[in-house]
């Protein structure tokens, strides 16, 4: 961490001494390998002698072991930042001229400057998301794996969601997508013995690193998603159903998950109401896919037949009047009595359906005014 953050500074140095972007990770390579690099040829010697000539008439220089004043040393370093500078504005013009097309490579506005860094960067990027396995977890990785883990069991309550700390570690796991969702994955399957008392939220962070996982690699979206889809077919995992869903909606409904999560909910249908936001997500994304695996639900029982009515609602072209009374029944039915979020549900899709459930409108007020 010192380490990066050092980079970090000498980076915004650079960048304010120079009209040049410079990336953390091409400076990072570009100091190892100047380490290694000798001096060059007669500087030893001429160093040297300089230092033996001032040694003989500068008493600052009697305690010092090699002869060299402070002065020489800062010249030193100095030309040594300046071999390494000039190495970074080499490096970055042949980058521009590489990225940019040969028109736009003499412009040296800011707006240019940063379409460059915003370029080396995607290509870095698309580099790491097209083959996951491009870098092997390292010492750094297993830094990171191991402060992922320990955010994950945290017994502090979190205040937000994601949390801006999970957030964070997850965007710095980016080069290793892998490993990261195997242990997103094992914690969102099973916490250690240990751990239970924290086990629930830490289950719901691990189901929110899924969704900052796939905003960063997008290939993994689909095991995200099976991962997901297990907890809601699970009828023992109450406490996570909700996470579930919420995290399978940030993720964006997509024809696969639609019809997979229409079949999980065929065998756990306490889970529904906790899938609304998602349907009226997968309506506004994919209304055909939509209309088509929700139709058949309209013959079934009430949780299947309102989640139908709700969805379809949102559907212009598929707004019936035959939906009104499946919604006005969630008001009065225990599907809906028990939960304010069914009923406000149904009263968001009876908005949509404007005229077509204007007629019940004196009964709405009436239960309004209801305790």
């Amino acid at each position: 961490m010192r380490l990066q953050r050092a980079l970090g500074r000498l980076r915004q140095k650079l960048v304010d001494l120079l009209p040049i972007a410079v990336g953390a990770g091409m400076l990072e390579e570009l100091l190892q390998n100047r380490a290694s690099a000798s001096a060059p040829a007669g500087w030893a010697a001429r160093i040297a002698s300089a230092a033996h000539a001032t040694a003989t008439l500068s008493p600052a220089t009697q305690g010092s072991p090699s002869g060299i004043t402070a002065r020489q040393a800062l010249q030193w370093l100095a030309v040594t930042c300046l071999c390494i500078v000039t190495s970074l504005a080499v490096l970055n013009r042949n980058a521009s001229s590489r990225i940019l097309p040969e028109s736009s490579s003499t412009s040296s506005a800011p707006a240019d400057r940063e379409t460059n860094l915003s370029t080396r960067r995607l290509a870095r990027s698309t580099s790491t998301r097209e083959n996951p396995t491009l870098i092997q977890p390292g010492p750094e990785a297993q830094v990171l794996l191991a402060r992922l883990q320990a955010i994950l069991l945290s017994p502090v309550q979190d205040t937000s969601f994601p949390p801006q700390d999970l957030r964070d570690c997850i965007h710095e796991l980016e080069p290793y997508p892998e490993p990261t969702f195997q242990l997103l994955a094992t914690t969102l399957r099973s916490v250690p013995n240990e751990s239970a008392a924290v086990a629930p939220q830490a289950k719901s962070r691990a189901a929110w690193g899924l969704w900052l996982l796939t905003e960063q690699a997008p290939t993994f979206r689909p095991r995200a998603q099976d991962e997901l889809l297990a907890i809601i077919r699970n009828p023992e995992a109450t406490t996570q159903w909700s996470d579930a869903a919420m995290v399978m909606t940030h993720i964006g409904p997509d024809p696969r998950s639609i019809t997979e999560l229409a079949i999980a909910l065929g065998s756990n249908p306490l889970a529904i109401d906790m899938c609304l936001y998602f349907w009226e997500s997968a309506a506004r994304r994919h209304p055909d896919i939509t209309v088509e695996t929700l139709l058949p639900w309209l013959d079934l029982e009430l949780g299947y037949r309102f989640t139908a009515a709700h969805t379809m609602a949102f559907i212009g072209g598929e707004q019936r009047a035959e939906f009104t009374p499946i919604l006005m029944e969630a008001f009065e039915h225990p599907f809906g009595t028990q939960s304010s979020g069914i009923r406000q549900a149904a009263l968001k899709a009876l908005q949509r359906l404007g005229p077509l459930a204007s007629a019940n409108a004196p009964w709405l007020l009436q239960k309004r005014d209801e305790p």
